[in-house]
């Protein structure tokens, strides 16, 4: 059995398609997990808008 779940590979997989100076905007959810994976293991210079919602 695998150490990690479906979600964090999923995660782990889009912060690697990331590049350094991308601008992102994230949404709830994988997309987070994705941009700030990639913001913290190869891509500092990432911009980040968190999208949460909201009326």
């Amino acid at each position: 059995m695998a150490d990690y779940t479906e979600k964090e590979m999923m995660a782990i997989s889009a912060g690697r398609l990331i590049k350094d100076g991308d601008i992102l905007f994230a949404g709830t959810g994988v997309s987070i997990l994705a941009a700030t994976v990639s913001k913290r293991i190869h891509a500092p210079k990432v911009v980040v808008f968190f999208e949460t919602g909201g009326g």
